[in-house]
């Protein structure tokens, strides 16, 4: 049995590439807004408020690519383990059975 760790991974660093745009983008327009500011082009208040929250929830997409990351390696490590298990395994089919239980735990719907 082939279990998808190519297709799965590549979901994960599909989604990581626009999370990374999303971070990117929220950091840029906030530091923006509070240079804008800073130099008098907007009211300095509302600038630096705006500015600032708006970089800070820059912080959640960035939290979401380390998950992101994480996944990834641990997709790495089981798919591993899964070559391994099927070219040393004796009862490669109760093993694999086993394999297969911990993966629908891990990544299965809920």
């Amino acid at each position: 049995m082939q279990v998808p760790f190519d297709s799965l991974m590549a979901t994960h660093r599909g989604a990581r590439r626009k999370l990374q745009l999303y971070f990117w983008a929220l950091l840029l327009v906030g530091i923006g807004l509070v240079l804008l500011g800073l130099f008098a082009v907007l009211p300095l208040l509302p600038a630096l408020v705006v500015g600032i929250v708006t970089a800070a929830v820059a912080v959640f997409p960035y939290r979401e690519m380390v998950e992101r990351d994480e996944r990834i390696e641990g997709l790495h490590v089981l798919h591993d383990e899964w070559s391994e298990l099927q070219t040393t395994s004796d009862d490669a089919e109760r093993e694999s059975d086993r394999f297969i239980e911990l993966l629908w735990k891990l990544y299965g719907k809920r």
